[in-house]
């Protein structure tokens, strides 16, 4: 199971261009689903130099992604090539939905994702 998570509005508040604290709840949800094996990339419309150091700032806060901006590599060889769309199976991104806060979407995550997906390589 694959999740893209956005950085500006959701990993922190949005005060592009720079780069705010982070989100607790966020950090807190992304840990518990990392834990449970789910996979995380970050997406974010930031340049690629700009992305890798958030990725090694939230490396340093124990959330590891295992793309910045790209798909990986058992979706492009499961899709026969890459895409300029990231494949993922659910994402995490403040423009998605409307005000939904973390502690609804920890829920949700957890009703809906989790119980439908109790092992995320989908076994």
């Amino acid at each position: 199971m694959i999740i893209a998570v956005d950085a500006d509005g959701t990993l922190w508040r949005d005060y592009y261009p720079a780069i705010g604290k982070p989100k607790r709840i966020v950090l807190w949800c992304l840990r518990r689903i990392q834990r449970r094996g789910y996979r995380l990339i970050l997406n974010t419309c930031r340049t690629q130099g700009i992305a890798e150091i958030v990725a090694t700032m939230w490396a340093m806060e124990g959330i590891w992604f295992q793309a910045v901006n790209e798909n990986l590599l058992d979706r492009i060889a499961a899709f026969g090539g890459d895409s300029r769309k990231i494949s993922c199976d659910y994402g995490l991104d403040d423009r998605y939905c409307c005000s939904v806060t973390l502690r609804a979407l920890w829920l949700w995550l957890r009703l809906c994702v989790f119980s439908k997906h109790p092992n995320p390589k989908g076994d």
